[in-house]
């Protein structure tokens, strides 16, 4: 069963809607692609044919980086060495979903990739397609637009100083909201004959931790029933009700039923809920940054540009239509940062 706080979020988070994004105010909007160069979050399954492949400057540059290190050769191909700094630059080009799993299963996927990429090269080296005109259009496209793209990249990140990030962060904490939260625990049961006998061995001086570990049955009991800080509507109503109710200090003397079973509740603390730290939502201030500087950096392009439009068809477009402005592909919301001094216990399953 998935560790209850977590299924209790999810939960909380559709009954929310949209209401948890003022927690970061402003600053956690995610970057809106910065023309491509600002990496989108890919969705679904990923395949070997979806990993970026680094250039030969990318392989050259972390093999100079790591010059001291050693680099052992981790594959021969007809020959042909494929060396451990050249898997390091196939893993760092991988989407960011994906370098969230451990090294023992990716590096096999990586390498199996390093070979596959060794096998086509020498394959197309006989093909000659280096000479031909629509290979060379392409290649020269791809030039253009790894130009173009790092150009626009080094020329927004120029505008952001650590000033300009500290002040988006005063703002957030300036508009960051009240928001109340308990800090609890429980112990969850299928019926409520066992949670009505644990509440009787809490009232005879039984230790709360021990009969969790011993009896509940989500992912909280190997941490005593633990359940870390959480607002109102971020845990089903039923529990939220009876967490925030009762004084700091004590346990529910009735089992709170709940979709998910019977929980006999603990309450810990109360507090309002801290901003995030700096360093913690400081990516997200970053991305909402290169959104704003690049916008800002691209209209003062046009201002200084001689540009006219036409339509479709090659008509002038009247200054009614200029009016309407061209939008970027937008990214999916980031998502916010744990705010608080305390990390809460990752979910178990």
């Amino acid at each position: 069963m998935k560790d209850f706080k977590k299924s209790c979020r999810t939960l909380g988070t559709a009954q929310k809607g949209n209401s948890n994004v003022i927690i970061l105010a402003v600053v956690a909007v995610a970057a809106a692609g910065v023309l491509g160069f600002v990496a989108g979050n890919n969705s679904g399954s990923v395949s070997l044919t979806d990993i970026k492949q680094p250039t030969a400057q990318e392989i050259q540059a972390a093999e100079n980086e790591t010059s001291a290190k050693p680099n052992p050769v981790v594959a021969k191909v007809n020959g042909t060495e494929i060396k451990q700094q050249e898997i390091v630059a196939l893993l760092n080009s991988m989407p960011a979903q994906v370098r969230q799993n451990s090294g023992a299963q990716l590096y096999p996927m990586a390498l199996e990739q390093a070979i596959s990429n060794k096998l086509a090269d020498s394959k197309a080296a006989l093909s000659f397609l280096d000479k031909d005109p629509e290979v060379q259009k392409q290649l020269w496209q791809a030039r253009e637009q790894i130009i173009r793209n790092n150009f626009v990249e080094r020329a927004v990140n120029a505008r952001i100083s650590e000033d300009k990030l500290k002040a988006e962060y005063e703002n957030y904490i300036e508009n960051f909201p009240e928001i109340e939260e308990v800090k609890s625990a429980h112990i969850l049961v299928d019926d409520e004959k066992t949670a009505k006998e644990i509440i009787k061995k809490l009232d005879g001086g039984a230790d709360f931790a021990e009969l969790a570990k011993e009896n509940s049955k989500d992912g909280s009991a190997e941490r005593g029933g633990e359940l870390g800080y959480f607002a109102e509507n971020e845990v089903v109503p039923e529990f939220a009700e009876a967490a925030f109710s009762a004084q700091v200090g004590t346990y529910v003397k009735n089992p709170v039923k709940s979709d998910f079973g019977y929980h006999v509740v603990r309450v810990d603390e109360k507090r309002m809920r801290p901003p995030a730290a700096f360093e913690s939502v400081k990516p997200f201030i970053q991305q909402e940054l290169q959104r704003k500087e690049l916008q800002a950096m691209l209209e003062e392009w046009k201002s200084e540009a001689d540009i006219e439009r036409f339509d479709f068809n090659g008509n002038p477009i009247t200054s009614d239509d200029n009016a309407v402005t061209a939008q970027t592909d937008g990214e999916p919301q980031a998502a916010e940062p744990a705010a608080g001094d305390e990390a809460e216990p990752a979910a178990q399953e």
